[in-house]
């Protein structure tokens, strides 16, 4: 894990700046950040790297590990991170194509689901195939 101080100097190597720059650059990154999310609750997205969202949890209730008791624990505010398509493992990439997508409502597999018509079922092909023929009669 960076410090704060670390990650200058890494930034200040990567950027040219001489260390003094490069805290003055980073500490005022980091101050609007958090002036951002925490005082003024507003989100943040860094295009190619990921976004700063704010979230609220609520009160609640835990249990000391070593005594039992109940303690209740403030609501308070956290900053969720969730990074940018671009760092996602391969794994991760092929679990969110694979996520089942909702249904399109003019699609056929909408219509189909709202008659109560489903793939899975057994005779589906056969009950399928008789509306076609009955339309094709129809049609001739």
């Amino acid at each position: 894990m960076l410090t704060k101080e670390q990650f200058s100097r890494y930034f200040a190597g990567e950027t040219g700046l001489t260390i003094k720059d490069s805290r003055i650059v980073c500490n005022a990154v980091f101050d609007a950040l958090g002036v951002l999310l925490y005082d003024k609750g507003e989100s943040v997205m860094i295009d190619g790297f990921g976004s700063f969202k704010q979230k609220i949890v609520k009160a609640h209730k835990v249990r000391h590990p070593a005594t039992g008791e109940l303690i209740n624990v403030p609501e308070k505010v956290v900053v969720k991170f969730t990074k940018s398509k671009a760092y996602r493992s391969p794994e991760e990439k092929d679990r969110i194509a694979n996520e089942k997508k909702p249904m399109d409502y003019g699609s056929e597999e909408c219509y189909d689901f709202l008659i109560g018509r489903f793939p899975e079922d057994d005779d589906y092909d056969e009950l399928f195939d008789e509306e076609t023929a009955s339309e094709e009669k129809v049609n001739e």
